[in-house]
């Protein structure tokens, strides 16, 4: 783990494995509404286009560039369908780990001094408990991930007073 920590930048990438599953998940569903159709014309099309929507979603995150974490010395860009987010080291007090459905993520906690806190934020830490997530943890465990971004944070913008 240390020789990822200090290889920055470092970009971790999602897992395509999962948005294949997604997307091959999503044709079954597709072709279920299209012959539920049949039978039941607004259900049957509802459920093929939502479920087309979510094709679509993850043909997208198959995309190179789609989809990724990158840590550098200044702090992690987060990339989700090609929609970036820069997030300085300096706003981060830690991160941890948090529980969606049956899998757990990684978010973060942001230091008083980073600002006001908006109605996202507040709303993220009533639901999950930490006021900002990644989308994926990128072919790690969680725990993993974790400790790797407390890592960086911890080098790149030193302990808290």
């Amino acid at each position: 783990m240390s020789t990822r920590q200090n290889a920055l930048p470092l970009r971790l990438r999602a897992s395509p494995l999962k948005m294949l599953a997604l997307l091959v998940v999503s044709l079954v569903f597709v072709a279920g509404g299209l012959l539920m159709a049949r039978d039941e014309p607004v259900m049957g099309y509802f459920g093929a286009v939502f479920f087309g929507l979510g094709a679509i979603v993850a043909v997208v995150s198959l995309l190179p560039g789609s989809s990724y974490v990158e840590l550098s010395d200044e702090g992690f860009e987060v990339c989700s369908l090609f929609r970036k987010h820069f997030i300085r080291w300096a706003q981060i007090r830690e991160f941890s780990i948090y529980r969606v459905q049956h899998s757990e993520r990684v978010g973060w906690h942001y230091l008083a001094e980073a600002g006001a806190t908006t109605l996202g934020r507040r709303v993220s830490s009533a639901l999950a408990g930490v006021e900002g997530g990644l989308p994926d943890t990128y072919g790690m465990k969680a725990r993993e991930l974790a400790d790797l971004m407390n890592n960086t944070l911890q080098t790149r913008r030193g302990p808290l007073r």
